[in-house]
């Protein structure tokens, strides 16, 4: 998650941009909304290139 979130746009969980570390306390639940959200948006999510 850690390596997508930045470049994944409007994904749901946020980065702390000075770490790099998912802005989680829950990292099982932050890994099952991550999952939910990329099987929901699997055809049309955008990836940032920049």
């Amino acid at each position: 998650m850690e390596i997508i979130a930045p470049i994944i746009q409007d994904f749901p969980i946020p980065v702390d941009e000075a770490t790099g570390d998912l802005d989680t306390d829950d990292y099982e639940a932050a890994l099952q909304q991550s999952r939910e959200w990329l099987e929901a948006n699997q055809a049309d999510y955008v990836v940032i290139n920049g």
